[in-house]
């Protein structure tokens, strides 16, 4: 008999398709491996076998027609099997014939050829027979592979021996949602001593009153000076779009201040008003409107202090669902194709489990904008409204409101931030490649120039300094493609993470990065001047940056790894960078150059196929590959003007290496001064084809002199 827990009181995820052929099944167990674990695997049978599964599939059952979506065989030879993983993966797989197609497999249904992968090895370790070579266009073009799911039960359900994964709850809106979130922030309040904030908080100028919600539908903007006792405050992060319903200007503070009806605002910004009164959050900080936005000395003062407004928000809400502020966030989510199935247990019980059709997961919105990655990052707690589910994450736990974290960029990046984040601010030691991947904790490449400048040697406090650098690469990494609507803001809107990093901060007063250039550190100026940017662009039409910073080109930035024993060829002797504001210093700025020492060399402009090429004369064979920050060169190159230098950067101790460790540097432009160089890319040696005598001749060719960089 079937013991069905109430679900009442369980989250809300409804089942999409049920029939009389797939929600009577009871599949029994056939074997299970690693019980107890969270590997455990328990497979089960279907009862029947795939002819009789293909004419339930005829009969119009959904479930088994996404089955045989796969090109399955209808043989009476051949049974289904569930393969179910505690944690809630599962595969549906044939059995019974030697002509059955395994799990782990790509097979061609229109010829019945197929190949086996090694579990567990790498795609190189493949068992490929002959024919395989010869069909694998053919192969591929009608590859099949099993379909998935993932699992879940409900709590209290006998299946949950065997599935420890539950259903996510899809109204975001309701009372259970709004129950847990409001246990998972009284938790972390009273029993996380790593999440408690700093004794003196910031106050940002305005905030959103919330005490007249019940009577009035209202809600005021007051000045915090004029706030006794306790302000805690909820904070919103979330995509504006392009017309944002309510401002506050100079013409509106005195009505905002006087009161403004909830119905008058956005969609997203009502949410939040309804999330932050249901925690019982006194205020709430919305940036649209507790910033004068035509008030440019304001605005510039609460910018740079955006580190310290979300960092003292007793919670961030990040509304990512939402494309626009008129969106909204609390409706109910999408479900995927969901099934019921039963499953018999060991001790006769029968349990339910939901089958819910795997799709591949979608990025949200908010993770495509560039001023909500720093929101984020410097958030001490954080309440994610997902497009699939609601996330919890600080810097103890991170959870979702029912089932586990959505597999999401957007998530993964929530996840991420747990250790991004600690009690204050940004810790020296978490990597994060981009928002879609996120690489174990402590693990960093070697980087050259952090030896102790005393000793000569590495210590904990320079590896420290180390894994801070690597840190902020790989912040830019991220943040270098994402979206934003004014383009002169690329420096500003991640100016609190900059700030934060930057030493400014009682954690790390012996760890100064030194001073702050245009999105570079002075410490790691010189090898860092090797960024690239991936598909490079149109260069931006308004000036963001001098042409040496990443901030200057539009595009996905990566940051070159230098080979520890590297020799630096370039000395800097003086920088100079101009700010927008003194009152903003990790913000924008007007003007910045770099005057230095090194290896200068002129060269032709040549391209051919789909790789440039740097060289003497035809005389010589080797090349370098290179790589332009933007477009801007034209198809032949001819907008550079007949030459284009080489300024090296960094070279390996000998002349010529094998190992790919070479000469690195830039390719610069003239500017139009006559006097100054501005970069237009950055070169590697990667092609040499004349030997090392040539070779050799061609780089000892290179002029040494003074040279600026703007």
């Amino acid at each position: 008999m079937a013991v069905v827990p109430d679900k009442r009181t369980q989250p809300y995820h409804p089942v999409t398709h049920e029939c009389i052929h797939c929600s009577n099944l009871v599949l029994d167990i056939v074997s299970e491996r690693h019980t107890g674990t969270a590997q455990a695997e328990t497979r089960f049978e279907f009862p029947g076998n795939c002819s009789d599964a293909s004419k339930a599939a005829d009969q119009g059952c959904l479930f088994f027609q996404y089955l045989f979506s796969y090109k399955w065989t209808d043989s009476p030879l051949v049974r289904l099997q569930l393969i179910l993983v505690a944690t809630g993966w599962s595969t549906v797989e044939l059995v019974g014939e030697e002509h059955a197609i395994p799990t782990n497999s790509i097979w061609d249904a229109a010829t019945g050829r197929g190949i086996l992968w090694d579990v567990g090895f790498k795609q190189d370790s493949i068992r490929v027979p002959d024919w395989f070579k010869e069909d694998l266009p053919l192969l591929m073009h009608n590859a099949s592979f099993p379909p998935t799911f993932d699992a879940y039960t409900w709590r209290g359900d006998p299946a949950e021996a065997y599935c420890t994964k539950f259903p996510s709850n899809l109204d975001v809106g309701s009372r259970h949602a709004s129950e847990w979130m409001k246990a998972h922030l009284s938790e972390c309040l009273e029993k996380h001593p790593k999440c408690q904030k700093e004794d003196d908080p910031a106050r940002p100028a305005f905030l959103l009153d919330l005490s007249k919600v019940d009577e009035l539908k209202s809600v005021q903007l007051v000045s915090t000076a004029q706030i006794q006792g306790d302000f805690s405050y909820a904070a919103l992060s979330y995509c504006w779009g392009t017309n944002p319903k309510t401002l506050t200007t100079r013409a509106t503070l005195d009505s905002m201040q006087e009161g403004v009806d909830i119905q008058e605002l956005s969609r997203t910004i009502q949410d939040a008003i309804h999330v932050t009164h249901n925690l019982k959050i006194p205020y709430l900080w919305v940036d649209a409107l507790c910033i004068v936005q035509d008030d440019d000395r304001q605005k510039l003062i609460e910018i740079n202090r955006m580190g310290a407004i979300y960092g003292s928000a007793l919670v961030t809400i990040v509304v990512a669902s939402a494309k626009t502020s008129d969106d909204g966030f609390l409706g109910i989510r999408n479900v995927a194709m969901t099934f019921a199935t039963h499953v018999r247990c060991r001790d006769g019980t029968v349990g339910e489990l939901l089958l819910e059709q795997y799709n591949q997961p979608l990025n949200d919105p908010i993770n495509l904008r560039a001023w909500t990655l720093q929101e984020a990052l410097l958030s001490h707690r954080i309440l994610y409204f997902s497009s699939e589910q609601i996330v919890w994450s600080c810097a103890t736990d991170t959870l979702a409101d029912g089932g586990s974290v959505p597999e999401t960029a957007a998530s993964v990046l929530v996840a991420s931030r747990q250790q991004l984040t600690g009690s204050h601010g940004l810790p020296p030691l978490v990597h994060l490649t981009d928002a879609n991947t996120l690489l174990q904790h402590n693990v960093f490449p070697e980087t050259s120039g952090f030896q102790n400048r005393t000793t000569g040697e590495n210590s904990s406090s320079t590896q420290l300094l180390s894994n801070r650098v690597e840190q902020w690469w790989s912040i830019v990494n991220d943040y270098s493609h994402r979206e934003m609507s004014v383009s002169t803001d690329k420096l500003v809107a991640i100016s609190g993470v900059a700030q934060k990093l930057g030493g400014e901060d009682k954690l790390w007063p012996d760890q100064r990065l030194g001073r702050y250039l245009a999105g570079h550190w002075e410490m790691t100026l010189v090898v860092d001047l090797l960024w690239t940017v991936i598909r490079h662009q149109p260069r931006p039409t308004v000036y963001r940056a001098s042409s040496w910073s990443w901030a200057s080109v539009n595009g996905r930035i990566l940051r070159r790894q230098s080979p520890s024993k590297e020799v630096k060829s370039f000395q800097v002797l003086s920088t100079t960078v101009k700010l927008s504001s003194d009152l903003a210093p990790f913000s924008g700025v007007t003007y910045g150059g770099i005057t230095g020492v090194g290896r200068i060399k002129r060269v032709t402009y040549e391209k051919k196929s789909k790789i440039t090429i740097l060289q003497k004369d035809e005389t010589h064979g080797f090349h370098s590959i290179e790589y332009l920050d933007t477009d801007e060169g034209g198809d032949d190159g001819s907008q550079f003007g007949p030459y284009l230098w080489l300024l090296e950067i960094v070279r390996p101790p000998e002349t010529f290496s094998r190992s790919g460790n070479r000469p690195v540097g830039l390719i610069l432009a003239k500017d139009e001064d006559g006097d100054s160089f501005r970069r237009v890319g950055a070169y590697d040696f990667a092609h040499i084809e004349s030997g090392k005598k040539n070779y050799k001749a061609w780089l000892d060719s290179f002029e040494t002199r003074t040279v600026e960089l703007i």
